[in-house]
């Protein structure tokens, strides 16, 4: 991209130097030639000025003639926005063109130093390395008067769009003026209906007093079917409300039977484990007590046993 493309000059630039020889100062030269269009090539893919140009224009024409038939405030600020926001379309390719701009003329800058330490250190020798020398050169100018060229379409285009906003502004001063003509004319008018309607209420004013009656009853009737209204559903509220509770009382009265089971549920199985371990008690004591009884019956043979040897040995 351009940004990388920046930093590739960079790199050329400092990699520069006057004591480098002609052919591979004209290297350099066509290395950053290269840059230049592919600064101009990225420049074009993000930014196509005359196309851009021309359809923004023709959009705003066509925008134009079509509410030209029926021009008013509301369709004028909507072209004056439209306008605007093509303006800062146009300022965001004229920061890109800018920048584009910006990077070529460092690179033609450079370009240019080179071609005057080749023409001064190599005045008449090797007179085709300088022909190609100064055909970069001037690749490199008209490259930059190109981003020029876009830069001077987009900012007449955005002097005539600015141009088309101030047309517009006047004609909405016009049209608001205008209106506030009809404005004036309307409340005279209706000064006037006043006046006509206050001699004919004076002149019916029992009519009108029998209609404020009828007003008022048929308002008293509203208010009164409100009322009930508000009611009914102030009731309906007031049942609902209970319902809710019951259903909570009932909720938790599930929810306190399910703790009981619970609590039940864990005595019991306390329960059991207590009973499973007093039968573990009573086999183990148990098992001691046949562990004590079979030790009593080997002591006793033994016992026997001894009788039985000393017997033996009195009688030989």
């Amino acid at each position: 991209d351009i940004m990388n493309t920046g930093k590739s000059v960079n790199n050329i630039k400092q990699k520069f130097s006057s004591n480098l020889p002609l052919k591979e100062k004209l290297f350099q030269m066509e290395e950053m030639l290269l840059n230049i269009n592919n600064i101009m090539n990225e420049t074009k893919r993000i930014s196509n000025t005359d196309a851009y140009t021309n359809i923004t224009l023709q959009d705003i024409e066509n925008n134009k003639n079509k509410e030209n038939n029926n021009m008013n405030i509301e369709t004028i600020d909507k072209l004056i926005d439209h306008i605007k926001i093509h303006n800062e379309k146009i300022q965001a390719e004229i920061l890109i063109i800018d920048d584009a701009k910006r990077k070529v003329k460092e690179i033609t800058d450079n370009i240019n130093k080179a071609f005057n330490e080749i023409t001064e250190n190599y005045n008449n020798e090797n007179n085709g390395v300088i022909k190609s020398a100064k055909n970069i050169v001037d690749e490199a100018t008209y490259l930059n008067n190109e981003l020029d060229k876009f830069l001077l379409k987009l900012n007449e285009l955005l002097s005539h769009n600015n141009n088309d906003i101030k047309d517009l502004g006047d004609e909405k001063l016009i049209l608001k003026e205008e209106e506030e003509r009809k404005e004036r004319e309307r409340l005279e008018k209706a000064k006037q209906e006043e006046e006509r309607k206050e001699r004919e209420r004076i002149e019916k004013e029992k009519q009108e007093k029998e209609r404020l009656e009828r007003e008022k009853q048929e308002q008293l009737k509203k208010e009164a079917l409100k009322k009930q209204e508000q009611e009914r559903q102030e009731q309906q509220q007031k049942e609902e409300a209970l319902k809710r509770q019951e259903q909570e009382r009932l909720q938790k009265e599930e929810e306190l039977k399910r703790q009981e089971q619970e609590r039940l549920e864990r005595e019991k199985q306390e329960q059991l484990q207590k009973e499973e371990e007093l039968k573990r008690q009573e086999q183990e004591r148990l098992q001691k007590e046949e562990a004590l009884k079979r030790q009593e019956q080997e002591r006793l043979q033994k016992e026997e046993e001894l009788k039985r040897q000393e017997q033996e040995r009195l009688e030989r």
